[in-house]
């Protein structure tokens, strides 16, 4: 299992140390959160105007040298279904219970698609895993990557990026080097 470190709803000043910080201490990932500009689209100029929302002609470059997996969130039956046609799926906050009756439901419409022998990631933010054991039940359940602001468990939803990084080692010491 891999662990991501959440850069939303932060400082941006607080990007790059928390970046540095999270490669030190051996998270696999951050996510920053994004509109989605269509990743077959890219490497050429697009623009887009849709019933949500829109934006001018733009360039991403250089593009990707290969295809980027497309994860959906939602949990609802069709954001589920959604998901289930293409590389990942995002939970919500929920409880491990829901999060592992999603992975099931997912599960389901793969097979249905054909497609149950294909890679296919999970991102769970679980309520109600904060310990060694709990993270390694949401594995077993399916969860490849939990999506975490470690620091909470240790100094609450701080501001302060000096707690916010004893929060990131103290994490990495406590969850990711015992679960390797």
């Amino acid at each position: 299992m891999k662990f991501v470190l959440s850069a939303a709803f932060n400082d941006p000043g607080h990007l790059i140390p928390l970046a540095a910080a999270a490669e030190e201490c051996g998270f696999a990932a951050m996510s920053f959160p994004d509109h989605v500009v269509h990743p077959e689209k890219l490497g050429g100029m697009v623009e887009h105007r849709g019933r949500d929302y829109a934006f001018e002609r733009l360039e991403m470059s250089p593009a990707p040298p290969a295809r980027i997996p497309i994860w959906v969130g939602g949990i609802s039956d069709p954001a589920l279904r959604r998901a289930a046609r293409h590389d990942g799926w995002l939970s919500d906050l929920q409880t491990s219970a829901e999060i592992a009756a999603c992975i099931a439901k997912l599960r389901a419409y793969r097979s249905e698609q054909g497609r149950s022998g294909e890679p296919f990631d999970v991102m769970a933010s679980a309520s109600d895993a904060f310990t060694l054991d709990g993270y390694r039940r949401l594995g077993e359940a399916g969860v490849t990557h939990v999506l975490t602001l470690p620091w909470v468990f240790y100094h609450g939803d701080t501001r302060e990026l000096d707690l916010k990084l004893d929060g990131m080692r103290r994490f990495a010491e406590d969850v990711l080097t015992r679960l390797g």
